[in-house]
């Protein structure tokens, strides 16, 4: 899905947009998560998940990971830490971004963001649920156990994938049952500075698997009005990660 034009007449979209609009001007770059790193990775996925069957998936595949800090603080300080991800589906064109921030834990408390000192041994989840197969389903990554110390800056994750290919595991959550690992997410290189990749959880999105609304609007409009601020262009919405050459 692409975004449309125009912000039409709802005064509190108007609102929004322009409020990120403001500050990612003020930031030169998105109003939040503006410190990252951009990773070349690989996802596999049980055929049977409902992610598996969004994306209708053959074997492993490539992707394109982002992590991010959210507010920018100095990288020994704690912040909300953010992992995201764009996959390709089987179906021409289509791209689905999946947005993980660092939450407080993996079972009730896996909706609740909490700064994070580390990017290693811990739980993310998509904080809002999506739709998927009649069901509400949470998607989450683990991150394996990493070296003491080092803080959360995004330096950090850049050494270790440089070092050697870094494997998560991909979970879901269906409202009501426990979470289960449905795959691997394995960051293989830093890649090289190129063309942005703007990611937007609620327009890049597939049949199978919707977020769920209303809060999804007001995400929609916050990164509609974050591109703006820092004149993206819709070109980086629409990066198929398949046309990407990896690093290594």
């Amino acid at each position: 899905m692409r975004p449309g034009n125009g912000t039409g007449m709802n005064p509190l979209r108007t609102a929004v947009e322009m409020a990120f609009c403001g500050v990612a001007r003020w930031r030169h770059g998105r109003a939040v998560h503006a410190q990252g790193v951009e990773l070349d990775a690989e996802l596999t996925l049980d055929a049977d998940s409902l992610l598996g069957r969004a994306l209708e998936m053959s074997g492993p595949s490539p992707v394109l990971v982002r992590v991010s800090r959210s507010a920018g603080l100095p990288g020994g300080w704690p912040d909300l830490l953010g992992i995201a991800v764009r996959a390709a589906t089987g179906r021409g064109d289509e791209v689905l971004d999946v947005l993980f921030a660092s939450v407080a834990g993996r079972g009730w408390a896996h909706p609740l963001l909490v700064p994070a000192r580390s990017w290693w041994g811990r739980p993310w989840s998509t904080v809002l649920p999506y739709t998927g197969g009649g069901h509400l389903v949470w998607l989450g990554l683990e991150t394996p156990a990493g070296p003491a110390g080092g803080g959360a800056g995004v330096a950090v994750v850049a050494a270790a994938v440089g070092c050697s290919p870094v494997s998560l595991a991909v979970t879901e959550m269906v409202a009501g049952a426990a979470r289960r690992r449905v795959g691997t997410l394995r960051w293989d290189a830093v890649r090289p500075c190129g063309a942005p990749v703007s990611f937007d959880p609620v327009l890049n999105t597939v049949a199978g698997l919707r977020p769920v609304r209303p809060l999804s609007g007001l995400r929609e409009w916050a990164y509609t009005g974050s591109r703006r601020g820092r004149g993206a262009t819709a070109t980086g919405l629409a990066i198929d990660p398949r046309a990407v050459t990896p690093s290594r």
